[in-house]
């Protein structure tokens, strides 16, 4: 979008039309601000996303050989008040 206010903008120079110039300046800085922080999220959405698979599977990988091999999770119920 940036490219089409920036074409906007050249535009309205050559035709000496500067109000509608002042306008699409304005629109050209938000929208580039838009895109730097759309861009910005995006790269750091895609690290969380790969750290957070990353700890997922480890864990995954952790319970899944605990109870492969009875190092952990077993079925008795934790002290309460039904133990006889």
């Amino acid at each position: 979008m940036p490219v089409v206010w920036g074409f906007f903008t050249v535009s309205t120079f050559f035709s000496f039309n500067y109000g509608w110039m002042l306008c699409c300046l304005v629109a050209l800085a938000l929208s580039g601000a838009n895109l730097y922080g759309y861009i910005k999220c995006s790269r750091a959405a895609k690290e969380r996303v790969g750290t957070m698979a990353a700890s997922v599977t480890s864990n995954l990988l952790q319970q899944g050989l605990a109870t492969r091999f009875g190092m952990g999770g077993s079925s008795q119920p934790q002290g309460g008040a039904n133990n006889a």
